[in-house]
């Protein structure tokens, strides 16, 4: 990853927890996209919210990210799973989630 910007693709589905997930994008829209980091590197964060089942499998297969984080419950997490596991182990990029699911 060197020096460059990092590329972050977060999948986002908004219906977690009851729809509950909507307002953490939004948060994430209007403060952590702006500020252009990731600790204390460069990074350009893009957010791509889910609509339906596949969604988030068909984006994490196609991104070209160094960095792809799931922000939802076990099924995005599940998903973006089955799109990355298929490429070449040294073109995969670093997985990461952020759980937003609620406890029963």
């Amino acid at each position: 990853m060197g020096n460059a910007a990092l590329s972050i693709q977060i999948i986002a589905n908004p219906a977690a927890h009851n729809g509950e997930a909507a307002h953490a994008i939004e948060w994430l829209q209007t403060h952590a996209v702006p500020m252009n980091r990731f600790g204390s590197r460069q990074a350009n964060i893009t957010i791509t919210r889910t609509e339906r089942a596949g969604d988030a499998s068909r984006i994490a297969r196609t991104c070209s990210a160094d960095i792809v984080i799931a922000l939802g419950g076990d099924g995005i997490a599940h998903e973006c799973a089955q799109g990355l596991m298929p490429r070449p182990q040294s073109e995969r990029p670093v997985f990461g989630l952020l759980p937003f699911e609620g406890v029963a």
